[in-house]
């Protein structure tokens, strides 16, 4: 695997995933990324997110599901 993204969803009220923010690059590079994610939930809120670590033929290969993750926040050490 030459390539992959990382992909932060928000659940919306119906239920389903909306894609907020993705970034790409390496294989190696995205996993060591996700793999440094928490899953770590804040106590008060009801937003979900989803993260997704996606190889190059659109195939997840990993999921964490966080609550209260604010955009941009996720990916600023990326």
């Amino acid at each position: 695997m030459n390539s992959a993204s990382i992909v932060l969803s928000v659940q919306k009220p119906s239920g389903h995933f909306t894609t907020c923010e993705s970034i790409k690059g390496t294989y190696a590079k995205c996993s060591n990324l996700f793999s440094q994610m928490s899953t770590e939930y804040v106590d008060h809120g009801d937003l979900i997110y989803r993260v997704d670590l996606v190889d190059e033929k659109e195939n997840v290969v990993s999921r964490k599901m966080l609550r209260n993750v604010i955009e941009g926040d996720l990916f600023s050490f990326a």
